[in-house]
């Protein structure tokens, strides 16, 4: 395995933390506390690849974070996954990078046709790009936060071929540098 896909698959499964601050929202998340209006995105920049996987708590996405109740929260959650799987509306690579999207993948508890109630789901999004220049991948616009108001900020964990580090965005800073 490569060093980059190394990192990928330790970031992914939260082993890898940039910063102790991110590292202990990372656990606090994991033992099923969240921050409203706050997500998370993960990104790899690998060869010709481009890995994100984005975390949010429902309730930035449809404005609930429960199993919905009624055929409204069914279809904002059915629309949601929708939105979130069309790739091309939830982030733009650098043009010049020439990225197609190659997998997407979307997930959330608040389907859940069992009786366990979900009191804070959350919505996980992966998406691999292919990208003909990656050495032209110099930024990602992030239309997060108009599609889903919910969202105030995304904190973005990125390793690339120029090392690890963090960004911060908000609806007003919406595009990642990498």
């Amino acid at each position: 395995m490569t060093r980059f896909r190394l990192i990928f698959l330790a970031i992914l499964s939260g082993l890898l933390f940039v910063d102790a601050g991110i590292a202990g929202e990372t656990i606090l998340r994991q033992q099923g506390v969240h921050e409203h209006g706050a997500a998370t995105l993960h990104v790899v920049v690998e060869g010709k690849k481009l890995h994100m996987k984005l975390i949010t708590p429902a309730i930035n996405i449809v404005g609930f974070e429960y199993n919905p109740n009624n055929m409204q929260q069914k279809e904002a959650v059915r629309e949601a996954i929708e939105t979130l799987e069309d790739a091309r509306k939830v982030f733009k690579p650098a043009t010049d990078a020439q990225c197609t999207v190659s997998h997407v993948e979307v997930k959330t508890g608040m389907m859940n046709d069992t009786n366990e109630k979900e009191m804070h789901s959350e919505f996980h999004a992966q998406y691999q790009f292919a990208c003909d220049a990656p050495e032209k991948l110099n930024s990602i616009d992030v239309y997060i936060f108009k599609l889903f108001t919910g969202t105030e900020e995304l904190d973005a964990q990125i390793i690339s071929p120029k090392g690890q580090f963090l960004q911060e965005l908000t609806a007003s800073s919406a595009q990642l540098k990498l």
